[in-house]
């Protein structure tokens, strides 16, 4: 809250005109819904499908996996979600992405190790999910990607469409 005398010439001589003033959190945190909450949804895709490889597998690196990565992402929502500041939503939406591509590719990688060997195939599933998950993220991110646009013609030049 802030008090400040109003200029005279105002309404009354002697009013005092208060000010709210606005918190930098409320002003520009999660304007970008569309895209924030689209890095939010794969942050959670993540964290739970970590918790949900370590409850089938029993292998507990695999919740620390996606606690990491899902924390990470996370993160790249958090900067994302900022309006005023559009480097900070440009550098969450490109290492989200890189992130993202990635991850796609080990999880490729892991499907493609995991197709083989008897042993391994209760992993199988997972990584199918993890490689279709993390491929539908990219695809939709490039998707929502905003665009540059199109700058008008300089007035009085003469253009020829061919």
């Amino acid at each position: 809250w802030r008090r400040t005398r109003r200029p005279s010439g105002s309404a009354a001589p002697g009013a005092v005109k208060v000010r709210h003033r606005q918190s930098p959190m409320a002003v520009g945190f999660f304007a970008n819904l569309s895209i924030s909450g689209l890095i939010l949804s794969y942050a959670l895709f993540l964290l739970i499908g970590g918790v949900w490889a370590a409850a089938t597998t029993g292998a507990i690196h695999t919740f620390y996996g996606g606690l990491v990565s899902g924390t990470v992402v996370l993160f790249c929502a958090f900067l994302a979600s900022w309006e005023d500041d559009k480097k900070c939503v440009a550098a969450g939406v490109h290492i989200d992405l890189m992130l993202a591509a990635c991850f796609t590719l080990v999880f490729a990688r892991l499907t493609y190790k995991s197709s083989e060997p008897v042993l391994k195939m209760d992993r199988f599933p997972l990584f199918v999910i993890f490689t279709l998950g993390s491929a539908c993220h990219v695809v939709a991110m490039l998707l929502k990607k905003p665009r540059k646009a199109a700058r008008p013609l300089p007035t009085g030049q003469a253009h020829k469409q061919q």
